[in-house]
């Protein structure tokens, strides 16, 4: 099934809540009343587009320093489209008043097939098309459920009259075998995602679960599975296109794909020069692009970086150094494209 956004609300109205299944976003507040921010800037240069992708870790009640942290961030970062991962289940209406007064517009799965975690992906740019994609749809078997956390891809214009697709995935977590074989899945089924599209250009980012530099630096190959690990939840389903293919080999590197397709990991740093973007010292959160962008800067944002020179230039005043830490245990990715 593929579930596709055509329509919004922008005033209060009336709306039946949604069924299962249907994506989140519901009106927004009528003209005039209070928005619990201010929103950002309008348009974005002509010449350029910031995107960011951000491993929120959850909400938190409204008011509480977690919740006004991650407004924060959200705000200072400034980012025209932003992939956002671990909106927990319960919390979409919340998040989604939360960045509509930020001036986004949002897509939440209101489902997921494996536990409460959801992807969202913002949006201040026009949208041409926002879908949120299940396995079925991406394997074409009806009966395949391979899919940790549902892919959303949103199509935006960019200021420059080109299209641009932004899927964002969670990859599944863990170092087992099984997991490493899912986090494989999740990854070939996000550019699956990202492909369907018929966009001029394509961008693949999230939280990976898998630190690139480590495996790439490994002196032992990838892992090839043969057969499908042991302890996978009784309802997974492999599809049928990866079962087919099972036989003859698929890598536990979740990279490899994306490498294959042309896609390459936009390299990017705290100001203080580290690459994590987890507070255990891992890079997991990536932004990879198509050749049809190009690179105009990078950086992992860290508010305790804010008295540091360097940097991509922000919204608004500088944080408080603890800010990010208090918004969440990921740092959010932010790059800025312009056109070829």
């Amino acid at each position: 099934m593929r579930w596709l956004i055509t329509a919004v609300c922008m005033h209060a109205c009336s709306r039946p809540p949604p069924s299962d299944g249907e994506d989140y976003r519901p009106p927004g507040p009528p003209d005039g009343a209070p928005t619990d921010s201010t929103p950002l800037t309008d348009a974005p240069a002509a010449d350029r587009i910031r995107v960011a992708s951000f491993n929120i870790e959850f909400v938190g009640p409204a008011g509480s320093t977690q919740y006004d942290a991650l407004r924060a961030v959200i705000a200072r970062i400034d980012a025209d489209v932003l992939g956002i991962n671990e909106v927990g289940g319960g919390e979409e209406g919340l998040f989604t008043k939360l960045v509509a007064g930020l001036g986004y517009e949002a897509v939440v799965p209101l489902i997921n097939p494996f536990g409460g975690q959801r992807n969202a992906v913002l949006a201040r740019l026009p949208v041409l098309d926002m879908t949120v994609w299940s396995s079925p749809a991406l394997s074409g078997d009806t009966q395949a459920n391979d899919v940790t956390r549902l892919p959303v891809t949103v199509v935006v214009q960019t200021p420059w009259g080109t299209s641009l697709a932004v899927t964002t995935e969670h990859c599944k977590a863990g170092f087992g075998d099984i997991d490493g074989f899912r986090r494989t899945v999740d990854a070939r089924r996000t550019l699956q995602a990202a492909l369907a599209t018929d966009a001029d250009a394509q961008l693949v980012m999230g939280d990976f679960n898998e630190d690139l530099d480590a495996l790439t630096q490994s002196p032992d190959p990838a892992i090839v599975f043969t057969v499908l690990p042991s302890g996978a939840p009784v309802s997974y389903q492999l599809g049928t296109d990866l079962a087919q293919e099972l036989p003859s080999g698929i890598s536990a590197d979740p990279f490899a794909q994306l490498l294959a397709a042309g896609l390459q990991p936009v390299d990017a740093a705290q100001r203080d020069g580290r690459t994590e973007t987890r507070d255990s010292g891992r890079r997991l959160d990536y932004i990879w692009r198509d050749t049809a962008l190009v690179l105009l800067g990078s950086e992992v944002y860290d508010s305790r970086d804010e008295d540091l020179d360097g940097g991509l230039p922000k919204a608004g005043a500088a944080l408080p150094r603890e800010t990010s830490r208090d918004a969440s245990d990921h740092l959010p990715v932010i790059v800025d494209f312009g056109p070829r």
